[in-house]
């Protein structure tokens, strides 16, 4: 997998511009990840157990969800090992459940990215998958079948290994003309500098310090007494400041007054209440007292 990564990323390197060369860089890297993150089958390494117990290579099919169905699961047969499972099943049902959880995440955001990508490719090739939504539905799998039709493949509907050479190989065609061409076709807007893929693999947003302006990341100017906020494409003023314009001016505290808890703005101190631009004494009758 590395190396096929690495030969896609020289070949594109020398077809695409510098400045443009990271779209396309990161558009063929999840489309040659698309069939380990959808294949049946899991392939698992070597590798030994707290007994010292050694378990060869082997492959198996990726887990459906149920734990119960798991060679795994205490109780049911191990073909790799030709053995009954041992263990206690409520302890493995804990472990299992406190780990899947982080795991199913990260694999639904790596297969929406790769099948984004998809997407993205087949509708540069002019096989329409409908919505661009990390979904594998029927109109992705039928645009699927329409470009294995017209690239002599098999009419499966599904991305398998072929396929997406055969994909990888014709929008590296593409790239040979102008890119602007292709990004145009497929109704994708370029990933210009200072720009990375969002959470979903399928635009763009501005790095940190960085603002969109167009179809630019531009940089944010940063006044005085400033600083970037939490999102790092707009700023405030640090504490003890408030926005003028497009400036960061002192915030003017009045005798008997402090900073509010922001820091952008002032209050009076206990005993004192805002009057215009001041604080003054709050007047408390006989028999009363300062409130909450």
């Amino acid at each position: 997998m590395r190396e096929r990564v690495a030969k896609i990323r020289s070949s594109v390197a020398r077809a695409v511009p510098r400045n443009l060369g990271g779209l396309f860089l990161v558009f063929l890297a999840l489309l040659v990840s698309l069939p380990a993150v959808l294949d049946a089958q899991v392939r698992v390494r070597g590798y030994y157990r707290k007994d010292g117990t050694y378990v060869r290579p082997h492959v198996r099919t990726r887990p459906d969800g149920n734990p119960y169905n798991n060679y795994s699961f205490p109780g049911n047969y191990n073909p790799n090992t030709g053995r009954i499972t041992p263990g206690d099943p409520a302890a493995y049902l804990r472990n299992y459940y406190g780990r899947s959880r982080t795991t199913t995440r990260n694999r639904t955001k790596d297969t929406r990215s790769a099948v984004s990508a998809l997407q993205l490719s087949l509708k540069a090739l002019g096989h329409h998958p409908g919505s661009i939504d990390g979904v594998l539905g029927a109109g992705t799998k039928s645009a699927i079948s329409s470009f294995q039709e017209s690239s002599g493949l098999s009419m499966t509907g599904t991305a398998d290994a072929p396929t997406i050479d055969s994909l990888i190989e014709a929008l590296k065609a593409l790239s040979d003309g102008t890119i602007e061409d292709t990004a145009n076709r497929a109704g994708v807007q370029l990933m210009p500098e200072n720009a990375h893929l969002d959470s979903w693999g399928s635009d763009w947003v501005c790095n940190r310090g960085y603002r969109k302006s167009g179809s630019r990341c531009v940089p944010v100017a940063v006044p005085e007494n400033a600083k970037l906020d939490y999102w790092g494409r707009d700023w405030v003023c640090r504490r003890g400041f408030s926005r003028v314009g497009s400036n960061c001016e002192p915030v003017a505290i009045p005798s008997n007054a402090r900073l509010d808890s922001w820091g952008h703005d002032w209050v009076c101190n206990r005993g004192y209440r805002k009057s215009g631009s001041q604080c003054v004494p709050v007047a408390v009758p006989e028999n009363a007292k300062l409130d909450y």
